[in-house]
């Protein structure tokens, strides 16, 4: 069969505040339409083609910097980044499927990719991954790179920089040690380190020597496709330096866990050192951690025996009734010890050459101390997930869901969540996000990140594993975006949206404003009025960074605790009803609708709607750089739900009772567009791949030329010609 190229998404937790919605409605999809899969190669040249908007070769502007909270190049050529990621064996592809990828990456709009999970040596449960940088599954060591392996890698590389994509390098995810990497320590220690080296990572000095060990060798080997080592190629643009990872998420178990003995004496023997450099001996600090009915140390620890513990849940009385200096000094230990790794590996990739901006970790915890540490490096990552699948990340029989829409969520979603974790004065990334399947109301997810992108200032890239793929398997994972026309329908027109920056961007935010003592507090959140983000720029503000009076807007502030759940931009282009669950995009180049929108008459700047499917997304972008009411030629692209053909799921949708199979058939946008101009259109209806397959007819109105959006049109994109 005919190889394609898929995009994959990995799960990560949903993020943000959940409420109680009635059961989905039952749908009725005798008239949707099946979407078989189409070849990319059928969009080049079609409106629904962007890469035009990429301009290669990528690098030409020189190295990426940071200046205050952008992103600038060497030349001064300011950066903005969007795109997604490429997972395991899709960064280490033949010749053919490099180029093929690159071409559809490109095609998408996308002018970054990180290049993910590099380092997958174990099995994972939902797919089989042979390639790595170590070669393939369960190698007899990782302190040795696959030549092979490294070869399709820079070619890889080499094809996205081709095409105008720059990199960002993930280069510590799924990293595990195997038997033949020298470990110093004994079984149960080996049996403790776990996937990407979670926690422990962050303070053993083997497994951090082991790291700067990896990145020497595939930072500074020449890539001979472009004749540069990364550390000297500007196509090279971000790097973090461990994924998902905090020290502030200890957990009883699971991959945040320290269960050996030989690491638990490890971290206590550096909480002890800790100790004594801040108290000198046991009785200065039995002295400090004295409270009236609360515990300093317990009879079985001893600061100079290093057995004074740190527990996975050190926060509250309940978990843990000790004195409150002694839980601020956990706390304080922990970040300083995150701090400390950090720096430390900051240094050794700036000693070895490496001039990008770079990061600590991308964590999804509410921590402000958290945000704090990586706020100490060049910029902030953060990940957020919306409604993620229970049970199964494949999209089968006993995969479960929670059907919510971001629409009627109080603080938006994805918007809110990631939106509470920016920090002030730094530039923002969100190196992954998704909303994947079964949820029915997906399709909201990447319009809204898009346009919110554009009002915060974010770097946002699609949590999208593209990689060589056979066309219809048998199962496929819900975070597939390839197989999900629901996905693929809105990402051309939202990466046109972001990078014409539709949107205004406003630069007059609020900031909670946190000093050093509200941070460094074990039960410090970062949640506050995330709300505010629906309005305005939203964040944190840390009283020892650099600030400046722009940070505190409480008009903001003040407008979104009025809001009563509708939600206005600053910039006036972005109406939020939360209560409603409805969305109006009304910018001079790309305007639409979003959400609960059955039987409603909505009206923008250019056009009407008259919608009558329940729910879904339509949207109206300029393919000029002119406004929609004086361009010659627009895009429409429409999505709703798709399902598997022949799929079953619960009355309330929290199920999957039985597993479908291709094709997917997808849910039609219905209803009427009014095109508000006095001049003659022609509208084609366009194929999956953005080529004309039909004319529609038109009407002329009061308010201008209208066509009707039908399952009969056969089409979720259509295309307006000004005669």
């Amino acid at each position: 069969m005919k190889k394609m190229i898929a995009i994959l998404l990995l799960t990560i937790v949903q993020s943000g505040f959940t409420q109680t919605l009635p059961p989905a409605v039952t749908l009725d999809t005798s008239n949707w339409l099946p979407f078989p899969l189409s070849s990319y190669a059928e969009m080049q040249g079609t409106a629904l083609d962007m890469s035009w908007l990429l301009e290669a070769p990528a690098g030409q502007h020189g190295f990426l910097t940071v200046q205050d909270d952008k992103f600038v190049f060497a030349d001064g050529t300011p950066a903005r980044f969007w795109g997604g990621n490429i997972f395991g064996e899709a960064n280490f592809p033949d010749k053919n499927e490099a180029h093929y990828l690159a071409d559809i990456i490109a095609r998408s709009g996308a002018n970054i990719i990180r290049m993910h999970h590099l380092d997958v040596v174990k099995p994972w449960t939902d797919k089989v991954v042979q390639r790595s940088f170590f070669g393939g599954q369960m190698p007899e060591t990782t302190r040795e790179i696959d030549k092979e392996m490294l070869d399709k890698f820079f070619y890889m590389f080499y094809c996205l920089k081709q095409r105008g994509i720059y990199i960002f390098l993930s280069h510590l995810s799924s990293r595990w040690i195997m038997q033949g990497d020298d470990f110093p320590g004994d079984a149960e220690g080996f049996s403790d380190i776990h996937q990407g080296f979670k926690v422990e990572g962050m303070f053993d000095p083997y497994l951090i020597d082991l790291q700067q060990e990896y990145l020497q060798a595939i930072l500074t080997a020449v890539n001979p496709y472009t004749g540069l080592a990364m550390i000297d190629d500007p196509a090279l643009v971000l790097t973090e330096i461990i994924n998902e990872n905090s020290l502030f998420w200890l957990q009883p178990n699971g991959g945040f866990a320290i269960n050996s003995g030989f690491y638990k004496n490890m971290l206590q023997s550096l909480f002890a050192e800790w100790l004594e450099a801040k108290y000198g001996d046991q009785e200065s600090l039995v002295i400090r951690w004295s409270q009236k009915d609360k515990i300093a140390l317990y009879d079985n620890e001893s600061l100079m025996e290093a057995t004074i513990a740190i527990p996975h849940i050190y926060k509250t009385d309940a978990d843990w009734p000790v004195s409150e200096q002694r839980k601020r000094d956990t706390y304080k230990f922990l970040y300083d010890l995150q701090d400390n790794y950090y720096q430390q590996m900051y240094s050794f990739l700036r000693k070895i050459g490496l001039k990008i901006p770079i990061a600590g970790s991308n964590h999804w915890c509410s921590n402000a101390a958290d945000l704090h540490v990586n706020a100490r490096l060049d910029y902030v990552d953060r990940h957020d997930y919306w409604t993620h699948p229970k049970n199964e990340y494949n999209y089968i029989a006993g995969q479960g869901v929670q059907p919510e829409p971001m629409v009627k969520n109080p603080i938006g979603g994805n918007i809110g969540g990631l939106a509470r974790r920016r920090v002030f004065g730094k530039p923002y990334t969100i190196s992954e996000w998704h909303n994947p399947l079964p949820n029915p109301y997906r399709a909201e997810g990447t319009p809204l990140i898009a346009a919110y992108s554009c009002l915060h200032g974010w770097h946002p890239m699609h949590y999208a594993y593209w990689g060589a793929r056979e066309a219809e398997p048998d199962t496929i994972n819900s975070f597939e975006v390839i197989f999900d026309p629901t996905q693929m329908n809105l990402i051309p027109v939202s990466a046109l949206l972001f990078h014409r920056q539709d949107f205004q961007h406003d630069n007059n935010g609020y900031f909670k404003v946190l000093t050093p003592s509200q941070v460094m507090h074990p039960v410090s959140k970062v949640e506050h009025h995330p709300e505010v983000s629906l309005i305005g720029t939203y964040g944190l503000a840390f009283t020892d960074m650099p600030n400046g009076p722009q940070c505190n807007n409480s008009t903001l502030l003040k407008a979104a605790l009025e809001a009563d759940g509708v939600y206005t931009s600053v910039t006036q282009e972005i109406s939020w009803n939360t209560r409603e669950g409805l969305v109006v995009l009304n910018s001079p180049r790309t305007q639409g609708v979003i959400g609960f929108f059955s039987d409603r008459t909505l009206q923008t700047s250019a056009m009407t709607f008259e919608m009558k499917t329940e729910f879904g997304v339509i949207l109206a972008s300029s393919l000029t750089n002119k406004p929609l009411i004086a361009s010659e030629r627009i895009l429409i692209s429409t999505s709703g739900d798709a399902r598997f053909s022949d799929i079953r799921m619960a009355e309330d949708f929290s199920i999957i009772e039985q597993t479908g199979h291709f094709p997917f058939v997808m849910q039609p946008i219905e209803g009427t567009v009014i095109f508000k101009t006095n001049n003659p259109v022609k509208v084609y209806a366009l194929s999956p791949g953005g080529r004309r397959i039909d004319s529609l007819e038109t009407a002329v109105t009061p308010e201008g030329y209208s066509f009707d959006l039908k399952a009969s049109n056969t089409a979720m994109h259509y295309e307006i010609l000004r005669e």
